[in-house]
């Protein structure tokens, strides 16, 4: 290919690679700690810290998660449901710097005729910080349907 204009190139890409859905919900869990995401199909809420627990001295702030049962797509396997999420977690500094995201699955089974007992899901995390974090991001994913949900907290 030849250019009317000397001094330019063009330069294509040979292929694209999608990214998975893992690598995209590390990414929404990040930017949402600067730009907070306003969908949260999971309708998933976080509990505010202990503000005893929040001194400079601190170095676990225990972060607790609630996800409405009704908001998870649950499996018949005999007599029990089951179902599995992943949660994603990051903090950022007070520099800007952000943290890696760390993710866990969880895997749920009970029997199917408690279902209307159970409200929600609580999902506790001891996030180890320091004196200059200033938010926490989670972001949970349902594995089977996708849905998803983000929620941050300050801290300090």
């Amino acid at each position: 290919m030849k250019l009317r204009k000397k001094g330019y190139s063009v330069r294509a890409r040979e292929s694209f690679v999608e990214k998975s859905l893992i690598s995209e919900m590390q990414d929404a869990v990040a930017a949402n700690l600067i730009y907070p995401i306003a969908r949260n199909d999971l309708n998933i809420t976080i509990g505010k810290p202990d503000p005893a627990t929040l001194s400079a001295a601190a170095q676990v702030v225990p972060v607790t998660i609630k996800i409405p049962t009704s908001s998870l797509t649950l499996i018949p396997d005999g007599t029990d449901l089951v179902g599995q999420f992943s949660s994603y977690t990051a903090f950022m500094r007070r520099d800007g710097k952000v943290s890696e995201v760390k993710r866990q699955q969880h895997q749920l089974r009970f029997p199917a005729d408690s279902l209307k007992r159970r409200k929600e899901i609580t999902v506790r995390y001891d996030l180890a910080v320091d004196e200059r974090t200033e938010n926490v991001s989670v972001g949970i994913m349902d594995d089977t349907s996708h849905a998803t949900g983000f929620v941050t907290m300050p801290i300090g």
